[in-house]
């Protein structure tokens, strides 16, 4: 069994907010200066989820207290939040547990622009001036088991799915980013794998399969979906495996964009299939038509988020607000009360 030793992390409280420490930061590194003189704490990460060299952090019995920033240009172009327990960028994330955050100048603990699961158990995030717990994520499957938020300035918890297109600068900063054809790349085993799918023809289908770690789930991720013609309809089909006939996990005809959809295993075939009224009609099909997607793997996603076993009360705004709902949120044996705006406030989504 592991020993533990409770480590306490203090400045001094700072009536203005503005001169606190800078609290932990968790952030996947790139070779570049250092853009600010801000004391913190922090560990690199490898850029890629599949590279064997990376390895998981760990944060547990830790209490934060009087930490966090609000000044111009914190994490460079990020100025809105500088929590006092951040994670920016990462693709593995941290597993937190037993964390306690007090009286942050901004946030408690904030997610942003993360690319995996998130856990978070045990834990307190009150106090703070700006929400409880914000979270960012390109993946979704965040889960706060036994976790208090209360007294918060914002909300107590934030999520935002962040499922934008990364623009050309945002492709050049990582060649991980780029956009590769769905119709004419190999079956893809690194993740996450970002495509855009042109049909090749009126009425024809492509088809990528996936695979992953054992252990491991695949979900797909839609971002834009631009029809020319609001006639044209393109159809889905998913597979729990790398062949068609594999159990079929959906087959949906759309022309918007989708829900998020996964495996439950460590493989997946995706079919898109172009269609039509008339597939002779010159309007029928249009080379402007695409639709960008992307693929990740982790350790399962089948809720955007899971709130268990907590409470979330007395917070200024509201007790959880999601945006961009891509998938269902799950709140089981969950107190939320006595927040000033809603309980839950599901802003939008698929």
């Amino acid at each position: 069994d592991k020993q533990y030793v409770r480590l306490q992390c203090d400045g001094f409280f700072d009536s203005l907010s503005v001169l606190n420490w800078g609290g932990i930061v968790f952030e996947r590194k790139f070779s570049m200066n250092k853009l600010s003189d801000i004391p913190e704490i922090s560990d690199s990460a490898s850029p890629v989820f599949n590279d064997i060299n990376q390895r998981q952090s760990i944060l547990n019995y830790v209490d934060i207290l009087h930490a966090g920033l609000r000044p111009e240009l914190t994490i460079r172009h990020y100025a809105e939040r500088y929590a006092a327990l951040t994670v920016f960028d990462n693709l593995i994330n941290p597993l937190f547990d037993n964390i306690t955050v007090l009286y942050s100048a901004s946030d408690g603990m904030n997610f942003s622009n993360v690319g995996s699961s998130i856990r978070l158990r045990n834990s307190v995030s009150a106090y703070n001036r700006g929400h409880g717990i914000a979270v960012t994520s390109r993946y979704g499957n965040v889960t706060l088991d036994n976790v208090h938020i209360f007294d918060n300035a914002g909300d107590g918890v934030y999520y935002a799915m962040n499922n934008t297109e990364w623009s050309l600068r945002e492709q050049e900063e990582s060649p991980k980013r780029l956009y590769k054809s769905f119709c004419e790349t190999a079956n893809s085993v690194e993740f996450p794998s970002y495509f855009t799918y042109r049909p090749p023809a009126a009425g024809t289908c492509c088809t990528q399969a996936f695979s992953s770690m054992y252990n491991t789930r695949l979900t797909v991720h839609f971002q834009s979906v631009f029809l020319a013609d609001y006639r044209t309809r393109y159809r889905i089909e998913l597979y729990n495996g790398q062949f068609d006939i594999m159990p079929l996990l959906a087959n949906i005809t759309f022309n918007r964009t989708l829900e998020s959809l996964s495996s439950f295993s460590n493989e997946l075939l995706v079919r898109l299939c172009h269609s039509c009224d008339d597939v002779r009609s010159l309007s029928c099909w249009n080379q402007s038509d695409r639709i960008q997607l992307y693929v990740v793997n982790d350790d399962g996603r089948d809720a955007d988020v899971h709130i268990w076993n907590s409470r979330i009360v007395n917070n200024s705004l509201s007790g959880v607000r999601v945006v961009n709902l891509r998938s269902l949120i799950e709140i089981n044996q969950t107190i939320i009360n006595h927040n000033q705006r809603h309980g839950l406030d599901i802003d939008s989504g698929a």
